[in-house]
């Protein structure tokens, strides 16, 4: 985005009818600087954790956790194992396909990190059981 464009986006944010922001940050200044910090997190400029699972043993017990949950705890090794995932989702155009239905997509945005295996049916959250759906699919898959 273009720096008016930031502006405009962040504004919008702040000024929205029934928007939250306020109460947590008392002048949009702040605002603005939390939202300048967590890109920064995002770009890696900001380091939030380096932490890895220190043994194999430790990698295997992460298995029985959402990858979100894994993210949190150890965001190298959680955000490594969606990006791995969301690769293997592209063709050879470069787009992402949903593992379901087979629509492509330019962007992630519509598409979600799903198990194959549900992990209340024992699933685990390896490579090899997830795959990438677009919402809809997704959807319709949690319905069942």
């Amino acid at each position: 985005m273009r720096p008016s464009e930031v502006r405009n986006y962040i504004d919008r944010l702040w000024n929205e009818d029934g928007s939250i922001f306020r109460i947590y940050y008392s002048k949009i200044y702040y605002f603005k600087k939390m939202i300048e910090l967590e890109c920064d997190k995002l770009d890696g400029y900001i380091e939030v954790a380096s932490s890895l699972p220190a043994s194999e043993t430790e990698k295997r017990d992460l298995e029985e956790y959402p990858l979100q949950t894994i993210i949190e705890r150890y965001p190298r090794y959680g955000i490594s194992l969606r990006e791995r995932i969301f690769k293997t989702a592209k063709n050879e155009n470069g787009k992402y396909v949903c593992a379901c239905c087979g629509r492509t997509f330019d962007t992630r945005r519509y598409l979600q990190i799903d198990h194959i295996v549900p992990m209340a049916k024992g699933g685990r959250t390896v490579p090899e059981n997830l795959q990438v759906l677009c919402r809809t699919c997704n959807m319709r898959k949690s319905d069942k």
